[in-house]
């Protein structure tokens, strides 16, 4: 009922708190139901002629009024103790001039009323309890010491009265627990909200924590690369480059000098550019920039790159592909996967070997199959092929390697939405197998 709400919702604010909220509908209940019993006693007396039962009940009306008015702005402890004192005057004068008119319900409905306002306190329940005890004796007590004193006139209002008094308190009482299972319930879903929103905050704190630690890792990967495998060639570099300028070499020696300096400097260029691209991958996350191009394309574009790498060795590269194979889909990540793919092909693949790369298109996936005839990879380091600590390994003819290719390349192709598959036995050879969407699905 809207209006029954508005009555037990006055004087909270908005911005009160629940247990705050909760006292104050339970209290505003019990004051409203007395003022509203008072003002029905107010008119049954003055109607029935019967001044002194009136004015008791039109003081207590009043007096209830101005308890709502404390409650309104928030008086709760001005309100309370004017409800304790009133009360227990009000019981006593009309147990003086009313004996025996139901006033003990109403004294019990009223501290249940305020034992649900006060159900978390101990203290102030053995205190209602105590005043309960005390109330009921003390009127046993009048009961009896004004029995004789009451007139015929005070039993015929104490007749009409009791029952009223029965009725007005069983309403209470009823009103009191239905509002405490409303606030209950209230207080239930709250809970079970914030409990949400703790669980919410516990899972992005672990989000956060896992990208943390993922890119301390990062972080430290880098920095143990850089410690070991560029401060080598820089030191190489570095005394190759005291030897010429001093010209303690002979011309034969110098020119073999300069030519290992031409492949280290080559190295270290290929191992910067994918110390580049591997850490630019572990610190802009999942960032994937889709456009629409020809897998067939890309494909012609990565083999030429490999071409002078893989004639120093005599690899013949042969490619079974044609047509058009149309994707949506990152092309950088793509042509980083399979260029590395392809280096490492030719980096284990020996003299005159041969290295086949296939495109195998099966809507809505499609294969690139990349194939050597190398030395392979033994079945013991399979398993940590893709992992942050890799097994380095020279080429068949010395290439240095810093373990991050295979990693970057399923960090890129998993980034498309694809997966990558090894098949290899040492001496036989290696087959990596990217699956990817011809189409990137975006969530």
């Amino acid at each position: 009922m809207v209006w029954l709400e508005k009555v037990l919702t006055f004087g909270i604010r908005d911005f009160d708190d629940f247990e705050n909220v909760r006292k104050l509908r339970l209290l505003n209940l019990l004051v409203i139901s007395d003022a509203f019993a008072c003002f029905f006693y107010t008119l049954l007396g003055f109607f029935s002629g019967h001044q002194v039962f009136t004015k008791l009940s039109l003081v207590a009306t009043l007096v209830l009024i101005g308890i709502y008015l404390l409650l309104y702005f928030q008086k709760l402890q001005w309100a309370l103790g004017s409800l304790i004192t009133f009360g227990t005057c009000y019981v006593f004068f009309y147990v003086y001039y009313f004996a025996d008119i139901g006033i003990e319900y109403y004294i019990i409905s009223g501290i249940v009323t305020l034992s649900f306002v006060f159900g978390n306190k101990s203290y102030i329940q053995f205190f209602l309890f105590a005043l309960l005890c005390i109330t009921l004796l003390l009127i046993q007590i009048l009961d009896q010491y004004f029995a004789t004193k009451v007139s015929s006139f005070n039993h015929e209002v104490a007749e009409w009265v009791k029952y009223p008094n029965i009725a007005f308190s069983i309403f209470l009482i009823y009103m009191t627990v239905r509002q405490y299972h409303i606030d209950l319930d209230k207080s239930l879903a709250i809970i079970k909200e914030q409990n949400q929103d703790l669980e919410a905050k516990n899972h992005q704190i672990s989000e956060q924590k896992a990208s943390l630690e993922h890119t301390n890792q990062a972080k430290n990967k880098i920095l143990s690369i850089i410690a070991h495998d560029l401060r080598g060639p820089v030191g190489t570099l570095k005394g190759a480059l005291y030897l010429l300028t001093n010209n303690a070499l002979g011309e034969k020696d110098r020119d073999n000098l300069v030519q290992k300096l031409y492949d280290s400097t080559l190295h270290t260029a290929d191992f910067l550019d994918l110390l580049l691209l591997w850490g630019k991958s572990q610190f802009e996350g999942s960032k994937v920039y889709i456009s629409h191009f020809d897998l067939v394309k890309v494909m012609d574009g990565i083999i030429p790159l490999l071409n002078d790498q893989a004639q120093m060795k005599f690899i013949t590269i042969t490619s079974t592909y044609s047509g058009e194979i149309h994707m949506q889909s990152d092309k950088d990540l793509i042509h980083t996967s399979i260029r590395n793919l392809l280096n490492n092909a030719v980096k284990f693949t020996p003299q005159h070997g041969k290295i086949e790369v296939t495109i195998l298109p099966r809507d809505p996936f499609v294969d690139i199959v990349i194939q050597d005839n190398g030395t392979g990879i033994s079945k013991e380091n399979l398993p940590g092929l893709f992992s942050m600590e890799p097994i380095k390994r020279d080429g068949t003819m010395g290439e240095k390697g810093v373990g991050l290719g295979l990693m970057l390349v399923r960090e890129c192709v998993e980034k498309c939405q694809g997966s990558i598959q090894v098949d290899s036995m040492a001496g036989m050879g290696t087959s990596f197998t990217v699956t990817l969407p011809l189409r990137y699905v975006s969530h």
